[in-house]
């Protein structure tokens, strides 16, 4: 009964320790920028993902705008909306959110993220959120199964802390069915017991 009850218990933690994921944040620390420069020229496939030609490692040290943590950051350096601004993955990742702030001109009043699938299908999508100058705001997304996200809003903005998981579709026990599972082996080791002794006797 004991041996059963650890099993259970040990079970439970395995069970618990892979349902949890912790978030990946791509901070963009490490690369190196002279001032600006395309962050496809020598970073492509960074944190895994493909960039389009519209991002720009920047570094705030030359710059009036602050990346949200450590010194660097990416901008939007043509102002386009969103053409050039899509980051892609060949597999499929949770996009949790990111760091956004206006740029210190022409920055956009407000931003918002959208979210596609394998088939480029729209899978969801942020409000708008308002944008300030050389502000940092987080954008909360929270887009699970993404292949693509989009950042729309146009004028020059920033993009740090790009925030994600590996894809969660993977089910995880939930605390009912792990309940119920401990009640079944409870029961039988209960069933044993008894039928031991019933042999004794």
């Amino acid at each position: 009964m004991k041996k059963l009850l650890a099993t259970f218990i040990m079970v439970c933690c395995v069970v618990g320790m892979a349902g949890t994921a912790s978030a990946t944040i791509l901070d963009f620390e490490g690369l190196i920028a002279n001032s600006v420069e395309d962050l496809t020229l020598n970073n492509q496939g960074y944190g895994g993902f493909s960039w389009d030609s519209g991002w720009y490692l920047y570094n705030d040290n030359d710059y009036s705008t602050p990346a949200h943590s450590g010194d660097y950051g990416i901008v939007n350096n043509f102002g386009n909306n969103p053409l050039g601004l899509m980051i892609s993955s060949s597999s499929a990742f949770d996009f949790n959110g990111a760091w956004i702030a206006g740029w210190s001109f022409n920055s956009p009043s407000q931003i918002k993220a959208q979210g596609f699938d394998q088939l480029n299908n729209l899978i969801g999508e942020t409000s708008w959120m308002p944008v300030t100058a050389g502000i940092n705001s987080y954008l909360e997304a929270n887009f699970t199964d993404a292949y693509r996200v989009d950042f729309l809003g146009g004028g020059y903005f920033t993009v740090d802390d790009f925030t994600f998981n590996a894809s969660s579709s993977t089910p995880v026990p939930e605390p009912t069915t792990m309940l119920l599972l401990g009640i079944g082996l409870v029961g039988l080791a209960g069933l044993r017991r008894k039928k031991q002794q019933e042999i004794k006797v």
